[in-house]
């Protein structure tokens, strides 16, 4: 006997196994998101060590230069003051601020090392073992920041999150569709085809030839209000995920608009802070010269170097 069974209502568009089977692939595509977002936020968390390290780094270099301006200055200061160009007292006050700044570059130096002991959490060697980086490691200052692309909202639907919520949405719809599938009464249509082989028993042929059969089988499910809450409740679950995805569409474009503004104005003021740097630079120079003629103080340089 050979027969064939197609549904023709009740499990002709979903059944409990391919059910199974969308929702295995579901949690495939769920679990490497989630994979994927873990992955961003070590890459966020580096991008932060990295930038702490960095800032950090160029910091203490700047300190190390204001040190070293004080101590060739102190080796001025003691030439003069042994032919008896200038005061001693000048002496024990650049001693001061000499002693000032090498507190600052040691409290620096210390503030250089937890940033790169985090590094090290995220930079590793050829053989996969933190590294912890070294002032010879330091550039000369932070990558520039990539500029965001036009089409924010083709940004935003590469959010893995937003897939997660899609796909969560998917696997209720389906159960959805099997819950209405359970509630569908059974409509199958059934193709037969029999034949008798070998020797004929006792009781003589039972069939002639090859016989064919076809048939209807109708059923109605009479326990309907099981399948009535559930679909209720899938429903639900599902305007619930709509309403969750609208929110975290509009939390997302407001985020990106948020970092799109908030990268034009660091870039002024990053343009600002250039040109008042330059001024200072120009300004504590000028204070220098002031002071070797006579016309300034030890103090003013000093304000005028650290503003530099």
């Amino acid at each position: 006997k050979v027969g064939v069974l197609l549904s023709l209502m009740r499990d002709r568009m979903i059944d409990e196994r391919r059910f199974a089977v969308a929702q295995a692939d579901a949690d495939i595509a769920l679990a490497r998101n989630e994979q994927l977002m873990i992955a961003i936020g070590i890459q966020r968390r580096a991008i932060d060590s990295y930038g702490a390290w960095v800032s950090t780094g160029l910091k203490l270099r700047a300190l190390r230069d204001l040190l070293a301006l004080a101590e060739e200055r102190q080796t001025a200061f003691r030439r003069q003051t042994e032919r008896g160009e200038k005061p001693a007292i000048l002496l024990t006050e650049n001693e001061q601020i000499i002693l000032n700044r090498r507190t600052l570059v040691v409290e620096a130096e210390q503030e250089l090392l937890v940033a790169a002991n985090r590094l090290s959490l995220f930079l590793r060697d050829e053989a996969g073992a933190p590294r912890v980086p070294t002032l010879t490691d330091l550039p000369g200052g932070l990558p520039q920041a990539a500029p965001l692309p036009p089409d924010l909202a083709a940004l935003a639907a590469e959010r893995p999150d937003l897939r997660m919520i899609d796909i969560r949405m998917q696997q209720a719809r389906d159960r959805l569709a099997l819950n209405r599938n359970a509630a569908l009464p059974r409509l199958d249509l059934v193709l037969e085809t029999s034949r008798d082989f070998g020797d004929i028993g006792p009781g003589g042929p039972s069939r002639s030839g090859t016989e064919p059969k076809v048939a209807l089988q109708f059923s109605v499910p009479l326990q309907q209000r099981s399948a009535r809450g559930q679909q209720a409740a899938t429903a639900a679950e599902i305007d619930a995920q709509e309403l969750r995805r609208r929110q975290l569409e509009e939390q997302i474009a407001v985020e990106l608009e948020t970092i799109r503004s908030q990268l034009a104005t660091t870039r002024r003021l990053v343009d600002l802070a250039r040109a008042e740097q330059e001024r200072a630079a120009q300004v504590a120079q000028a204070e220098r010269r002031r002071f070797e003629l006579g016309a300034s103080d030890l103090l003013r340089v000093q304000q005028r170097e650290e503003a530099e």
